[in-house]
């Protein structure tokens, strides 16, 4: 059996191939770029589409386990605020995207997936729980990524 040259092995001998292992692995996320990667992890987690898959909880907790040893280059101030912002931006980038997908939606005939019945809905839920339905998204793995897009769609 021959192994791959960019293979590596995590610590339960398990070998991870490439980048599609790598994503979901948030202590060689870390390792390998640090606070940058730290950020856009916590970016894409709340306001990209595609963050949902992220290890967001469990990556958040271990950058501060890290960084309290000693072992990250920056500090537990700087790492705090750097993914609050990250955050907040993160979240605003999803409602620009929900805005702008929203008005396409809104003119969007029917389809096997999509129904306009389903964003009237989404609209009067937040109308009805607004502001508590974003803050209480912020806590739900899966859900925060799509939070900041469905406020911004409706």
């Amino acid at each position: 059996v021959q192994i791959p040259a960019n293979t590596t092995f995590t610590g339960d001998s398990t070998p991870s191939i490439g980048l599609a292992a790598t994503l979901t692995d948030s202590q060689a996320l870390i390792n390998t770029g640090g606070f940058a990667v730290i950020l856009l992890v916590i970016f894409a987690e709340t306001g990209l589409l595609i963050g949902f898959f992220l290890p967001g909880d469990y990556f958040l907790f271990l950058a501060g386990a890290i960084c309290g040893s000693g072992n990250l280059e920056i500090g537990f101030v700087p790492l705090l605020l750097g993914t609050i912002l990250a955050a907040i931006i993160g979240n605003f980038t999803g409602y620009a995207i929900g805005h702008y997908l929203g008005e396409k939606l809104f003119k969007k005939d029917d389809s096997r997936f999509f129904k306009k019945s389903y964003l009237e809905r989404t609209r009067t839920f937040y109308d009805k729980y607004g502001a508590s339905a974003l803050i209480l998204g912020r806590f739900l793995p899966v859900i925060r990524t799509f939070v900041p897009v469905f406020a911004g769609a409706v």
